[in-house]
């Protein structure tokens, strides 16, 4: 089957306000979760308009490299009473793949040995024993990250703290890998990112380093590493149906093409079996209450 295109940039979407897609996926799931509870909370106090508004002015979608299990957004104490799935539900929606990509630098030139695809094993053992060169990662809590250390045998885990940094400041701000540059004392690095997941800069600074600087894919036998994309949002229980903010509905139709998406009310084409993680195909999109 063939899989969804890729229709936005990963590090930010500045289109829509109320938005937040760009965190590790586990601090993702629990502030998804919070929403629930949060709105809930807001719910069940008198406020006036107003201060409805101000409360309402924040909407997580979160964008993850990881498949959320149920278990992801089990509440942390038992003064979270009540079933999440009476307020609230997290919605799923599979988007497609991104390939697994390398960023290297060689201030004195790239090694003959490396090539534009190399092979899983050989990342593994390059990040094991390259000691001459810092090993710039996303947050260890990102899909990508967990991605990349199932992939090489844990290896990250091994390295030495001077070898290994996050290097997500730099995919946000541009000029943000020359700064990281001045301050690498090892002077070559490996950026362990992906296609829609590159440095910010990195083509123009490829382009002014093309004896240094590689981008490679990664091969398990013979075929090209990718992770996952899914998209995970909120939909408030409301009684026999679930509704999602308007900025949502237009998130869902003009960014992931989901043409059915017209209304904000959602309703589940089977039982409600009470679980809090479900796909966006399980739903249809029904004339609004109001």
């Amino acid at each position: 089957k063939k899989s969804p295109k890729y229709k936005f940039d990963v590090r930010t979407d500045d289109q829509y306000n109320l938005i937040f897609i760009n965190m590790p996926s586990t601090q993702a799931y629990v502030l998804l979760r919070d929403e629930i509870y949060e709105k809930h909370a807001r719910d069940q106090k008198d406020l006036s308009e107003n201060e409805k508004s101000k409360n309402s002015n924040f909407y997580p979608i979160c964008l993850s490299a990881k498949q959320a299990k149920v278990a992801d957004f089990e509440p942390d104490s038992a003064a979270e009473t009540g079933s999440i799935s009476q307020r609230g539900i997290i919605l799923s929606c599979f988007i497609g793949f991104d390939t697994l990509e390398t960023y290297f630098y060689y201030p004195d030139g790239l090694p003959d040995s490396l090539t534009s695809t190399i092979k899983d094993y050989e990342l593994e053992a390059f990040i094991r024993n390259a000691d001459t060169m810092m090993v710039f990662t996303t947050n260890e809590k990102s899909g990508t990250y967990i991605t990349y250390q199932d992939n090489t045998n844990k290896a990250l885990s091994s390295l030495k703290e001077d070898r290994k940094s996050i290097f997500y400041d730099s995919y946000r701000v541009k000029g943000g890998l020359r700064k990281k540059m001045k301050s690498n004392k090892k002077k070559s690095f490996v950026v362990l990112g992906s296609r829609y997941y590159a440095p910010i800069d990195w083509i123009d600074f490829q382009k002014s380093n093309a004896k240094k600087c590689m981008t490679c894919t990664i091969s398990h036998q013979d075929t090209i590493l990718a992770k996952t994309i899914y998209v995970y949002m909120v939909a408030y229980a409301d009684g026999e149906t679930y509704t999602i903010p308007r900025v949502a509905q237009r998130f869902l139709k003009e960014t992931l093409h989901i043409e059915t998406a017209t209304t904000h009310t959602l309703k589940l084409r089977d039982v409600d079996d009470g679980e809090v993680l479900r796909s966006i195909n399980d739903f249809d999109f029904v004339p609004d209450k109001n």
